[in-house]
């Protein structure tokens, strides 16, 4: 009976990186155990271990990239496009003027003056305890510039009925382009007793 030829199939790229990492760790370890190899001898043999490894796949390449400072690229895009730790150092918190008759309550049950800050995101956070003491201003504050929304906002906040010595109320906080912030409680009456800037955040318009 005639012999069939017996038919080697080639292995894959992927296979002979596989097997090719698997001979340096035995190597690494026989070099551990019995150093045998000389230390020039174990450079070249990393050397053709590396080399045949950028041959066969070189997206495996990690040349130049020992650390995030070094890299010129990351994936596709410059190392420069990402953040970096003095791109996320704390924003500066600012104090917030107030309209005529409107004040901060402070340390009011441990409330602060009103406030807010920019973040390295372009979101603007809000916070503080304020109330109107005279007037009849609905405005309770504008915003500088920068701090201003794209468009109208209605954002939900907590507000104290008008005649009560504490009765917190969901309420809606309307934040206009030109920075006016005027409160209202969901009833429709006037948010002026108290109201807490904690918790609002949007996105400035600049």
């Amino acid at each position: 009976m005639p012999m069939r030829a017996i038919r080697l199939k080639r292995p894959s790229p992927a296979m002979i990186v596989a097997s090719v990492a698997l001979v340096v760790a035995a190597t690494g370890t026989a070099v551990a155990t019995t150093s045998k190899l000389t230390g020039p001898e174990v450079r070249k043999v990393v050397k053709i271990v590396n080399r045949r490894i950028t041959k066969r796949a070189p997206a495996l390449s990690v040349a130049h990239a020992r650390s995030a400072d070094v890299a010129t690229n990351l994936g596709s895009a410059a190392a420069s496009v990402f953040a970096t730790k003095s791109d996320l150092a704390p924003v500066p918190v600012a104090p917030l003027s107030l309209h005529g008759g409107w004040l901060s309550i402070a340390g009011d049950a441990g409330a602060g003056p009103a406030r807010a800050f920019r973040d390295q995101f372009g979101v603007v956070h809000l916070a503080g305890l304020i109330g109107r003491a005279g007037g009849s201003d609905p405005v309770a504050l504008t915003l500088p510039g920068d701090l201003r929304p794209a468009y109208e906002l209605e954002l939900p906040a907590v507000c104290d009925l008008p005649g009560l010595i504490f009765n917190p109320q969901p309420g809606i906080v309307f934040i206009e382009k030109d920075g006016n912030v005027q409160p209202i409680t969901t009833s429709g009456a006037d948010c002026y007793e108290r109201l807490s800037l904690d918790g609002i955040s949007f996105r400035a318009g600049g």
